[in-house]
């Protein structure tokens, strides 16, 4: 089941478990920038990618450059 967005910002702690550089990754693996508003996945060269630092990155060098912060994020 999918949360949503108000869902995720009203309780942020306990809905967002990833943040790589400006993007925030909550626990059913929705994406957000550092605004609140949803990225959207970009099919770019055959692999998915998120627009993140100033460039296109996939999903496995999100994965891997990501640090778990649930229960550290606060509005």
């Amino acid at each position: 089941m999918k949360l949503t967005i108000e869902e995720i910002f009203d309780n942020p702690e306990k809905n967002i478990k990833w943040m790589c550089y400006n993007l925030l990754i909550s626990v059913d693996s929705q994406v957000f920038n550092l605004s609140s508003q949803p990225m959207r996945e970009r099919l770019i060269g055959g692999s998915y990618c998120y627009y993140c630092n100033g460039r296109y990155r996939t999903k496995s060098w999100i994965r891997c450059n990501s640090s778990i912060v649930l229960g550290m994020v606060t509005y």
